[in-house]
């Protein structure tokens, strides 16, 4: 049987002992269950149609595999690491739609605007992360924490007030 994070909630007897599988989890890897830890799993459990998908063996393989995407999440954050060029490939209606209105344009002028346009679409992306990075340090001594690693589903930061 592999075990999820829904099964987990649902046969939880409470939140405290739902909490108490990833305390001891983290306990046996060395891991300080930190507050951040406590209130995104408390959000898990009081909404667990935004709970992750992760999958394992035991509840605790899965309370593992919880922490681990989130450490690596954080230790990965923007701040912390060399973006690389774009590699995505645009679409090649781009090239015919700015052609198409800009007739004298030359095929390298357009592939320098592509490239160009990927470019600012990558910045913009860079600058969103660090904006939630930012975020993510103001806001914890609110009682709001960054779930990072997707550590809850669809959501950016939470609370349990």
């Amino acid at each position: 049987m592999l075990f999820t994070f829904d099964n987990i909630i649902s046969t939880s007897t409470s939140e405290d002992s739902f909490l108490q599988i990833f305390q001891d989890a983290f306990f046996k890897q060395k891991q300080p269950f930190l507050e951040a830890h406590r209130t995104i799993l408390k959000a898990c459990y009081r909404n667990p149609g935004l709970s992750p998908i992760a999958k394992g063996s035991t509840p605790e393989v899965l309370a593992q595999s919880w922490l681990k995407k989130y450490q690596d999440s954080y230790e990965n954050r923007i701040s912390k690491r060399i973006s690389l060029p774009p590699g995505t490939i645009a679409d090649p209606i781009v090239k015919t739609i700015i052609n198409a209105r800009l007739t004298e344009l030359t095929a390298n002028s357009l592939a320098q605007i592509e490239y160009a346009h990927r470019l600012s679409m990558s910045a913009e992306n860079i600058q969103g992360l660090l904006l939630e990075e930012f975020l993510a340090e103001q806001l914890a001594d609110y009682g709001w924490y960054c779930c990072w690693g997707e550590s809850v589903r669809h959501v950016d930061f939470c609370n349990c007030k």
